[in-house]
């Protein structure tokens, strides 16, 4: 398995570096493109005739990575992730605990194209996903065009998904740099957790929330920036 900067010098190599160099590379042509909205998703598993223990873990590690580390802003290779992509993690949606393809989604045990079952499984989850994710954005873009050139209030966004287990996205936008803090509190108004306490630049900011340790119901997340204090309510359920 080459993990190495020379992998890009042979673009085709199936490798952990140049699958991370490739993804890097185009999202930040999209990332340009703000008057689009992208969506790209992660392979397929594949069954376990066409594939290997090692093969399938690293298909695992890298839609992980792709999922949890790149689309939150937490790869140090590309920082920020851009508001007008979103992430589908196909492999997960179908993948054994081996990261292999089950036989209950697949035609036959050599054949790794996903059958009838694995469509009715995962189309519904693409389309209310993406559809979430599009309108978000959208409504994100109209208040960037009306509000942020005269106002100097902060905005916060819906989180998403909502209701959610575990992971959620928090976005919110400041018109300019300034000490932030966002946290969450339980319906009693208990802290539980701090998700950002920085100084950050204007602009518009996405930040991810693992809610792990958080048993279900309605919490409370608050962005105070300066005098400003914002506060919207999420669902956790498990």
């Amino acid at each position: 398995v080459y993990v190495s900067a020379a992998d890009t010098l042979t673009p085709t190599r199936k490798s952990m570096y140049n699958y991370k160099w490739h993804w890097r590379h185009f999202l930040k042509v999209m990332k340009e493109r703000t008057q689009n909205f992208f969506v790209i998703w992660t392979n397929a598993p594949l069954v376990a005739a066409a594939t290997s223990d090692q093969a399938a873990q690293l298909s695992h590690q890298f839609c992980l990575w792709a999922k949890d580390t790149l689309a939150n802003g937490l790869d140090a290779g590309f920082g920020s992730f851009p508001a007008n992509v979103y992430v589908f993690d196909f492999f997960h949606k179908l993948a054994g605990p081996d990261g292999k393809l089950p036989a209950t989604y697949t035609n036959s045990s050599s054949d790794s194209h996903p059958n009838g079952a694995a469509t009715l499984l995962v189309a519904p989850q693409f389309v209310r996903e993406v559809f979430d994710a599009a309108l978000a954005y959208e409504g994100l873009t109209s208040i960037l065009q009306s509000s942020i050139p005269s106002s100097d209030q902060i905005i916060l966004q819906q989180n998403y998904p909502n209701p959610f287990n575990p992971r959620t996205t928090i976005r919110f936008v400041l018109p300019r740099s300034e000490r932030v803090s966002l946290h969450v509190c339980d319906a009693l108004g208990r802290h539980v957790a701090t998700v950002v306490e920085a100084d950050l630049t204007a602009g518009v900011h996405t930040v991810p929330f693992v809610s792990r340790d958080l048993t279900s119901g309605v919490y409370f997340y608050t962005l105070v920036s300066g005098q400003q204090v914002i506060t919207r309510s999420m669902v956790v359920l498990k």
